[in-house]
């Protein structure tokens, strides 16, 4: 079990004969209509997308609290949206309420499940268990997920990791060129691809030489032309340019930390606010 933030708790299953996977319970802010919630909800989501990033080749079950709608078109339903969007995750459906207050009549669809695209259920949907007994104002929910069992489990080579490749920062067109004059290097093995004989066992070392070879290609690429970030709870909203400026900041404060003039501290305040 790992804990990233006060809202979120995850548990990560490592099985033997499929992608390992993590169930997670999260709890949504509460639309106040302030900026701390804007905030909170960015956090939220933020940690969300660093759990997904760590553990990247994992299968995904977040359900919990959404304090949203699924189809209110708001900006923080868009939010979650994007992030499954990016993620490769469904939003489970439903036409009825979990929330229920009987004495003010307001009732609602708070809770949700989102899952990785391959664990949905053939309906898409989830149970509301009205009749169970339950003395919160949230109705539980349930659903059936479907886990696809492989011969070799896919390893998860950045679950002991602390740095990713960024391929959305990455030149592609420069990644593309290298790959290409570094397989072209590799020598073909010619004698296993003319084998006429099917239950051939002869080429076996050469073929997994070339497979070595191929894959030590797009490692040696990848290191040349794809930045490498830290994993674990990022902002999924921060970009380069806010980078620039707070080490602009840092670097001011290293070089006036006793503040000795009014300029340095407005140039400071100015460069704090464009943050």
């Amino acid at each position: 079990m790992f804990l990233c933030y006060p809202r979120i708790t995850a548990v990560r299953c490592s099985l033997s004969e499929a992608s390992d996977l993590v169930f997670g319970s999260v709890y949504f802010p509460y639309d106040n209509g302030s900026v701390d919630y804007i905030t909170e909800l960015e956090d939220v989501v933020g940690c969300l997308q660093g759990i997904i990033d760590k553990y990247s080749s994992s299968q995904f079950i977040f359900g919990g609290d959404f304090n949203m709608c699924n189809s209110s078109g708001h900006n923080n339903q868009e939010t979650v949206s994007k992030l499954c969007r990016e993620n490769h995750l469904t939003w489970l459906h439903h036409d009825a309420c979990t929330f229920h207050n009987d004495t003010a009549s307001r009732y609602s669809l708070l809770d949700h499940f989102v899952s990785s695209d391959k664990l949905v259920p053939p309906n898409g949907l989830f149970r509301i268990l009205t009749e169970d007994d339950n003395l919160s104002d949230h109705y539980a929910i349930l659903s059936h997920f479907t886990l696809t069992y492989t011969q070799t489990a896919i390893p998860d080579p950045q679950s002991d990791c602390s740095t990713r490749l960024d391929w959305k920062g990455a030149d592609i067109d420069h990644y593309q060129l290298l790959l290409s004059n570094l397989l072209s290097d590799i020598s073909l093995p010619v004698d296993a691809l003319l084998c006429q004989d099917t239950l051939c066992n002869s080429h076996s070392d050469s073929l997994e030489w070339y497979y070595n070879k191929i894959i030590d290609c797009l490692l040696s690429a990848s290191r040349q032309s794809v930045p490498v970030v830290k994993t674990g709870v990022q902002k999924h909203w921060w970009t380069p340019e806010l980078d620039s400026l707070k080490q602009e900041c840092i670097d001011i404060c290293h070089l006036e930390s006793d503040w000795p003039s009014t300029e340095w501290f407005y140039k400071y305040r100015a460069i704090e606010k464009e943050i």
